[in-house]
């Protein structure tokens, strides 16, 4: 039997294709990777301070007072409970972020399955972000650490 010259480049083809689906594949049920932070609304950050410092016995991660923001360690847990000023910010929610591969990524594939986005995907410090609610109205922010241009 003649094999043909083109049969080779065949089989690569094939292979990469089914490389790309399964990364495709591998990538879309690994996006949300782990719980990045909660966020929680305070009308008095130096009474939630003395009550999550001095009551809970809970470190300080950052503090950020000046902006609004006030950040206690939670063990060894990376994610922190973020307390939000509620006179700075009006629409302070508490919210659970999540840390993703790819923000712009799953934005576009979460909005296929009719996910309702209350912010779509915008810049921070340390990449992007972007806001959703679940059916009950809880709202669920999604990060990532992608800091390169996009």
């Amino acid at each position: 039997m003649k094999m043909h010259k083109w049969l080779p480049w065949l089989l690569v083809a094939a292979l990469g294709l089914k490389y790309t689906q399964l990364k495709r594949d591998t990538m879309n049920t690994n996006q949300i990777l782990c719980i990045d932070n909660f966020f929680l609304p305070a009308a008095n950050l130096q009474e939630s301070r003395r009550f999550y410092a001095d009551t809970l016995g809970l470190g300080v991660k950052f503090d950020f007072s000046e902006k609004g923001l006030l950040a206690f360690k939670v063990g060894n847990d990376e994610a922190a409970i973020i307390l939000k000023d509620s006179t700075l910010y009006a629409d302070a929610k508490p919210a659970i972020l999540l840390q993703v591969t790819d923000v712009q990524l799953l934005y576009a594939a979460l909005l296929e399955k009719g996910v309702r986005f209350t912010k779509k995907p915008y810049r921070i410090n340390t990449g992007w972000a972007a806001e959703l609610q679940d059916p009950a109205g809880n709202v669920i922010g999604i990060t990532d650490y992608n800091t390169g241009n996009k």
